[in-house]
């Protein structure tokens, strides 16, 4: 319409200032200006979120983590007494980290199917300490459909035991179970919620919980999503007796990339604190928690 309306406009004009050639010269200067304006792509306001993996290629992974936890226990001097002859700390202060590198290698697409094998394999794994964590010649198997994020059956590491197999194959499998999205169609500003169980080991036992979180879309820039995460942890309602309290919550960043589907990073920073009252004693647990994960696109798809 603003076409039509200014090339009538140009033909009045025309008309008008037949010998004015620098004039006509000006507004069909302007005339182009306002005519690729008119034809430029509008911002990207809008995305579907959704995590896909691509067959036969290689994906660098690497994940920072950092454990501060401070348990402080209070009570009947003899409990505390107790507590100090077995050679326990009051408080008793906890820091760990740990840097993890792998390779996220993806197999053949099996058409009929529509199903790739892929297999995680570890790059390095340091401790604050400076020792391994894990034998770095251990390898997670599974598949991957294509439009869904890996799932993992099979671990492979000589010289580990079965038990510790499987808790590392967990690990892994929720490391991407946490970022499997149904492809919501998401508009700056507005919010994905999921929920997902949990659980913390306690005491030679687990405390359950359901975790809810957010992710907000912030902005887009570049085919570049930035969201805001923020996270609420509801405990099982069998423990929030007279002999436990406890809040968890978390907050941080993830970075997406919308021409490939993928998350580029993610930042989470989680604080908990627990409160169990026993016996002759009690204590007050706090743990900060901050983790980053980073996955990087390969040459091949860029």
């Amino acid at each position: 319409m603003l076409y039509f309306i200014l090339l009538n406009f140009l033909r009045n004009l025309r008309a008008e200032t037949k010998n004015n050639k620098e004039q006509m010269r000006l507004f069909y200067g302007i005339l182009l200006v306002m005519m690729l304006a008119s034809c430029a792509k509008p911002p990207q306001d809008s995305l579907s979120l959704r995590i896909l993996y691509h067959p036969e290629t290689n994906y660098n992974y690497s994940s920072e983590q950092t454990i501060q936890t401070q348990i402080t226990y209070s009570g009947k001097e003899k409990s505390l007494r107790e507590l100090k002859n077995r050679g326990i700390h009051n408080p008793t202060i906890i820091n760990k980290k740990s840097e993890t590198k792998a390779t996220i290698k993806t197999g053949k697409l099996e058409t009929e199917k529509s199903v790739f094998p892929v297999k995680v394999e570890y790059v390095s794994v340091i401790t604050s300490n400076g020792t391994k964590a894990a034998p770095v010649n251990a390898t997670f198997h599974g598949k991957c459909m294509k439009d869904s994020v890996p799932v993992f059956d099979v671990a492979a590491a000589n010289g580990m035991d079965k038990q510790s197999k499987m808790v590392l194959l967990e690990s892994w499998q929720k490391s991407f179970s946490q970022l499997s999205f149904s492809g919501q169609k998401l508009k700056i500003g507005e919010e994905l919620i999921t929920q997902n169980p949990s659980s913390i080991p306690m005491e030679g036992s687990e405390i359950e919980m359901i975790v809810t979180t957010k992710y907000k879309l912030i902005s887009i820039k570049n085919s570049i999503a930035d969201f805001e995460i923020s996270q609420q942890y509801a405990l099982n309602p069998k423990l929030m007796d007279n002999s436990f309290q406890g809040t968890v919550k978390g907050q941080g960043h993830l970075v997406y990339d919308i021409e490939h589907s993928m998350v580029l990073n993610y930042l989470l920073d989680t604080e908990m604190e627990l409160t169990k009252k026993l016996d002759s004693f009690e204590f007050h647990l706090k743990t900060n928690r901050h983790m980053v994960q980073k996955t990087s696109i390969p040459d091949q798809l860029k």
